[in-house]
């Protein structure tokens, strides 16, 4: 096996787990503002739908769709557009966002109606700003779980080794020994990749917490 590119690994894997991580925020941000502020036909089967889908696994089941869906639109050729393939549902982000955006008020849109405000004025240049606490903490949980993937970055590298990301790479060292699995360097490998997410959770803790905490207030 040739030799591993940590640098461009490392470079792969927070371009994919940041760009990720914003699209998913971004998505269940707006899909909560809706939640929350819209009564529409099919509401209440939808929310059951999408819970009733939080306690299956699709991980396996939605793992070639993803990568057939990639392939047809070429998603799959550079790292910067990898991450719209990995989109999935959005699950608790929704309920997250919804639960926060009831315990503003509706005097707030209200207001904003008043003023003349469209939908979309309304979500990003009033409601989108108080979210900061959510976002926030709901970000920083997609970005360690985007950083922590394996199986899809691995699927869509295997042609690709310029999109290998650092948990791939890291897993690769197990076979540089000679012979043998080099379980010293996958230790090795493994305990510097988590360096990173290590500290963002200790000097963002707090924040976390009161992210989660203001996300499950319901009006």
């Amino acid at each position: 096996m040739g030799e591993l590119d940590f640098s461009l690994y490392f470079y792969n894997s927070v371009i994919f787990a940041t760009v990720t991580a914003g699209l998913t925020v971004l998505m269940g941000s707006m899909a909560g503002y809706v939640f929350a502020r819209t009564d529409f036909p099919g509401k209440r089967s939808l929310t059951a739908l999408i819970i009733g889908v939080m306690f299956i696994s699709l991980g396996p089941m939605t793992l070639f769709p993803k990568f057939k869906l990639a392939m047809d639109w070429g998603l799959n050729s550079s790292i910067y557009t990898m991450p719209i393939a990995s989109l999935y549902g959005l699950g608790a982000s929704l309920f997250l966002y919804e639960g926060f955006v009831k315990s503003l008020g509706k005097e707030i849109d209200e207001a904003a109606i008043v003023d003349g405000a469209g939908y979309f004025k309304r979500f990003f240049r009033i409601v989108l700003p108080l979210m900061v606490p959510v976002t926030s903490t709901f970000f920083l949980l997609e970005f360690v779980a985007e950083w922590n993937n394996y199986v899809f970055p691995l699927v869509m590298s295997a042609g690709n080794p310029d999109m290998k990301t650092l948990t791939v790479g890291v897993v690769e060292l197990r076979n540089m020994g000679d012979g043998a699995a080099a379980w010293n360097l996958l230790m090795a490998g493994s305990s510097i990749s988590i360096l990173p997410v290590l500290l963002v959770f200790i000097l963002m803790n707090r924040r976390i917490v009161e992210g989660l905490s203001q996300g499950a207030i319901k009006g």
